[in-house]
């Protein structure tokens, strides 16, 4: 696996709380040195920072 693209309703996010283990998650993947996008096709306004320099 090269890249992922996340959904981040749903699968990092449930509303404003993070769902268990996504922290870890994005971690891990980052540890891995796989590359990941995050998504949405939500029309909610979302404040999300993720610090990482990778890019696909």
């Amino acid at each position: 696996m090269d890249n992922l693209i996340l959904d981040i309703d749903g699968t990092l996010l449930n509303g404003a709380e993070e769902i268990n283990n996504a922290t870890r998650f994005i971690n891990y993947l980052e540890e891995k040195g796989i590359k990941y996008l995050l998504a949405t096709n939500s029309i909610k306004s979302h404040k999300v920072q993720v610090q990482s320099n990778r890019q696909i």
